[in-house]
């Protein structure tokens, strides 16, 4: 069963870790979200992502990345992780 990362904005920054990522382990499937749908299908295109979601609770990874998220969308995001987690706590 392959393994599934998620990372929470798409920009430079957490695309290019998701490349380097994918470098080091090619099975390794990557889900993204960004507050920025455009960025998202973007990191989609270019091959940094594999899925993207419509909401950083909705990536099902089992571990999940914060990448450089926007100081305004950095608490909504926290809390909705947080939710999740919490779910599985």
């Amino acid at each position: 069963m392959a393994r599934t990362l998620g990372i929470v904005g798409t920009g430079l920054i957490g695309a290019s870790l998701a490349l380097a990522l994918k470098r080091r382990d090619p099975e390794l499937h990557v889900a993204g979200f960004d507050t920025d749908a455009a960025r998202a299908r973007r990191a989609l295109e270019l091959g940094a992502l594999d899925s993207r979601a419509d909401s950083p609770a909705r990536l099902n990874a089992g571990i999940t990345v914060l990448a450089a998220l926007k100081s305004s969308s950095a608490p909504r995001t926290a809390a909705a992780l947080a939710r999740k987690m919490s779910r599985h706590i």
